[in-house]
């Protein structure tokens, strides 16, 4: 049902949204950051005569339904400041990867459809308590996990490409 992953959020100005730089530890409850970070590979594929490739496997959780969608965007700064939509995704995971040199601002939220302490209701939309502002460096990515809320990035500086 389209009308329970997504809603349109009341534009209450005493609401404000933290943003915080993305980093793998405090991404943890909404996606997989995706850096060039050598750790960041935990399970290695080797690969027959390139010594100088280090692979690592699937992420284990990113899946899709029926065939995967691979996209770019332009993306612009948005000067309103304010969160009109959300999203989510409870069937498939989602991938923004920063390319170029402008950074870029991703708003999440928790996932609720499966928390056992809101009811049937609260469940259809976003925990406002449990929704941030992460800032994705360029170069890097994040894969956020099934019924992850969020909203379409945007760039922090110059037009960027995701």
């Amino acid at each position: 049902d389209s009308a329970s992953n997504s809603c349109v959020l009341n534009n209450n100005m005493d609401h404000y949204v933290e943003i915080i730089l993305a980093t793998k530890e405090n991404t943890r409850d909404v996606g997989w950051m995706i850096s060039d970070d050598c750790n960041a590979i935990e399970e290695q594929i080797s690969i027959p005569f390139y010594e100088t490739v280090t692979e690592g496997s699937n992420f284990k959780y990113a899946d899709w339904k029926d065939q995967p969608v691979v996209r770019q965007a332009k993306i612009k700064w948005r000067p309103d400041n304010t969160i009109s939509w959300m999203e989510r995704h409870l069937e498939m995971t989602q991938g923004f990867i920063v390319v170029g040199k402008a950074p870029c601002l991703l708003i999440l939220g928790e996932p609720t459809h499966d928390r056992e302490d809101l009811n049937e209701d609260e469940r259809r939309l976003p925990d406002i308590s449990k929704i941030r502002g992460y800032i994705v460096p360029a170069g890097y990515g994040i894969i956020i996990k099934k019924g992850t809320w969020h909203d379409f990035p945007v760039s922090v500086g110059p037009e960027a490409t995701v």
